[in-house]
């Protein structure tokens, strides 16, 4: 290999050695993903709440996945809709929110630069199906309209309407649906407003499936896209961890809860003017990061009402039978034809105290489209031991640097040795 072969091997080798990522100051950079105590990136914890919402701007399909902590014998479940709730049926693919999680889930890569309660919470009201019943002939509550009824998988379920919260109370005790007690102040935030209900239970031939976490339930409706939060007031452990994935024409955002970007826990200048400090490694944390209690301090210091949007990105993970999308035959078939290609995910995440879970959640489409990547990454400033060594390196290049002066002045020979010294050079400037 002659000389010059020899430099330009030298000089691929210098710019590989660095092959990562291009910091904005022109500093090669090597990612490392963080590792949690998980031994992964995923961020999702228990108890938490997961649904996903898919709209073409004017039908809402809902998507909710529920956890018990008890056996089927012992479970109902109770969700506000704010209009009549059709199309219901168990959702095949039960690995979904674990797929999703496992996808969009924010992802912490390291920049090596050279310069409760044990168990899972749900959206509406966790009820015991065999606790308070009332069997002394009590007259039903006549204002309660059963609108229909029917099966999903290991569901019965019961399409309620009523505008009066306490006959409403009543009826579901009456028909072994036993809620807790003074249910009724929370129900008439959804029965002033003309709320229908969905109440389901595992049905009596399914007691012998003794599984904690069912498979999710889907409806549709007609109405504004909203998450229902108050009536888990009922049900929630001290504090949920909230993930919904909005699927629709573009991005969404919050309409009543404050929110900010994933990007805005690198230190710099919010796009929502809400000051956050950067993101720094905890091996302690589920994600190796701070960023779990860094989301809790800025969600306490906005009031208990923020929500962070870690993914908005034009991705087509949604279709039916014969499109080849990654999840196929969740969503209904028409509600994505309508969407079309311009398919859009958006996560949003929140960690949300009983206390705080006073209002429901609002969602807007956001007109103008930002895209929104779910990687945050953590510079490492360099330790003293590899300043000492790159202080080492240094020296090494004063006596090879002499040696190529002199060489340099002793013909051809000479000059050939000295162009070796550069390759050398070019290689500990590597290491450095």
């Amino acid at each position: 290999m002659t000389i010059h072969r020899l430099c330009a091997v030298a000089l691929v080798i210098t710019m590989l050695s660095g092959v990562g990522r291009l910091a904005a100051d022109g500093c090669f950079v090597v990612l490392s993903e963080v590792r949690g105590v998980t031994g992964n990136a995923s961020t999702v914890t228990s108890p938490k709440q997961e649904a996903i919402l898919a709209t073409d701007g004017r039908r809402v399909q809902v998507v909710l996945r529920t956890h018990f902590d008890q056996g089927p014998k012992e479970l109902a479940w109770i969700v506000p809709v704010p209009a009549e709730p059709t199309n219901i049926r168990t959702c095949e693919g039960t690995a979904v929110f674990a797929d999703l999680d496992q996808l969009t889930a924010p992802k912490f890569f390291t920049e090596s630069i050279s310069s409760s309660h044990g168990m899972g919470l749900h959206i509406g009201c966790n009820a015991d199906a065999q606790l308070g019943a009332n069997r002394d002939g009590t007259p039903l509550a006549l204002s309660v309209r059963v609108v229909s009824q029917g099966t999903a998988g290991m569901y019965e379920y019961a399409v309620l309407s009523s505008k009066d919260a306490g006959d409403l109370e009543k009826w579901l005790n009456q028909h072994q649906y036993a809620v807790p007690k003074d249910a009724a102040e929370v129900f008439k935030k959804y029965t002033d407003k003309g709320w229908y209900w969905l109440a389901m239970r595992i049905r009596a031939d399914a007691t012998k499936e003794q599984v904690l976490a069912p498979h999710p339930i889907t409806y549709m409706y007609q109405g504004e896209l909203v998450f229902p939060l108050v009536i888990s007031t009922l049900s929630s452990a001290d504090e949920s961890e909230i993930v919904l994935y909005i699927v629709g024409k573009t991005n969404f955002d919050t309409i009543n809860w404050k929110s900010v970007d994933l990007g805005d826990f690198t230190g710099r200048a919010g796009n929502h003017n809400i000051p956050m400090p950067p993101v720094q490694l905890d091996p302690k944390s589920s994600s190796g990061t701070t960023y779990e209690s860094d989301l809790r301090k800025l969600t306490k210091s906005n009031g208990g009402h923020l929500f962070v949007r870690e993914l908005c990105e034009q991705w087509q993970l949604f279709g039916h039978e014969g499109m080849g999308r990654r999840f196929d035959d969740i969503l209904d078939a028409d509600l994505i034809d309508t969407i079309g290609k311009a398919q859009t995910i958006t996560r949003l995440r929140a960690f949300v105290k009983r206390s705080d879970m006073d209002i429901d959640v609002q969602l807007e489409a956001k007109e103008k489209e930002r895209q929104i990547q779910n990687r945050i990454y953590i510079r490492q400033a360099t330790s003293q031991n590899s300043t000492a060594d790159s202080g080492t390196l240094l020296l090494c290049l004063l006596p090879l640097g002499g040696a190529w002066a002199a060489l340099k002045r002793r013909g051809k020979p000479g000059r050939r040795v000295a162009k070796v010294i550069v390759i050398m050079m070019c290689l500990i400037l590597t290491m450095m």
